[in-house]
């Protein structure tokens, strides 16, 4: 869900309530990660790539990236909170 609290927004994942779409200009300099909320919650990590035309206006939430190195440093991240909610799930058991 996304969330706007004063200055800041929250993205809360784990429910299938966000749609995440990604696209880029023609000539690849610029690429996008997209987010919205969806009226019905999907199933989690089952991609919809039949999203039609991309319109910036209806994502509240939208990362623009002009690196590749960008979108490296943040997949790094989202590797290691997953590495780590792994193994801090597996110590509680």
């Amino acid at each position: 869900m996304i969330i706007k609290k004063d200055e800041r927004t929250e993205l809360e994942f784990g429910k299938g309530d966000i749609l995440m779409t990604s696209t880029f200009t023609t000539d690849g300099e610029l690429g996008c990660v997209a987010f919205r909320n969806t009226a019905t919650p999907g199933l989690i990590n089952k991609p919809s790539y039949d999203q039609g035309e991309f319109i910036p206006k209806e994502y509240p939430l939208i990362m623009y990236f002009t690196k590749t190195e960008s979108i490296d440093a943040l997949i790094g991240e989202l590797e290691y909170a997953k590495e780590n909610m792994i193994k801090l799930q597996k110590e509680e058991i």
